[in-house]
């Protein structure tokens, strides 16, 4: 037998716990991160065909609040784009490959709690570490979310990825999940300013 081991951490190489990782094929085995990250997928068949994926879909109210919004509205104005392809899938958050308004609206209505989830997308995203973008707009490309293995002949170690998560473009979420009081945060030393244009006079 063989064994397939890694950490999932995100871009600022902080540990992403309460992940669920699958690996399926010849035979299933099924962990979950812990607050380390880390994961050990073991007694697996030499020569058989597997595929690797990790997948978490709880919280998605973690790290998303105003300053995100604001922070999209300032990349779809050109004032401050997004400069990473990380960044970018955060940014898409209805996962329809193009970020615009439609994002921003489905922000809203999330923080407001007039949803409960990303349409047509989950709360986190993950891109194997080894995998390089070869354009700017990673939404363009077809990056993989899993590892395949045909066959897998040796143990794999580091068999790491980068866990984006989707509407958090400030990196405030706890990537363990472990608080549950999300929706409400807010950035140290952030301010947002707001102009109210009023119709009436004192």
């Amino acid at each position: 037998t063989v064994a397939v081991n890694g950490i999932i951490n995100t871009t600022e190489s902080v540990p992403v716990g309460n992940t669920v990782v699958d690996i399926t094929g010849t035979n299933n085995v099924q962990k979950m991160t812990g607050t380390d990250g880390l994961y050990d997928m073991s007694n697996l068949q030499s020569g058989g065909n597997y595929l690797l994926r990790p997948h978490k879909n709880i919280e998605p109210l973690n790290g998303v609040n105003a300053l995100d919004i604001v922070r999209l509205q300032r990349h779809l104005l050109f004032l401050d784009l997004l400069n990473t392809p990380y960044k970018l899938i955060a940014a898409d958050v209805n996962n329809d490959k193009t970020i615009n308004a439609l994002d921003i609206v489905i922000l809203q209505r999330l923080q407001l709690r007039l949803i409960d989830s990303f349409p047509n997308n989950e709360s986190w995203r993950f891109v194997p570490q080894a995998y390089n973008f070869t354009t700017s707009n990673p939404l363009t490309e077809n990056f993989p979310e899993t590892i395949t293995y045909n066959p897998i002949n040796s143990n794999m170690s580091n068999q790491n990825f980068f866990g984006i998560k989707i509407g958090d473009l400030n990196g405030s979420a706890n990537p363990s999940d472990l608080t549950g009081n999300f929706g409400d945060v807010r950035g140290g030393g952030d301010t947002v300013k707001l102009k109210i244009k009023s119709n009436y006079s004192l």
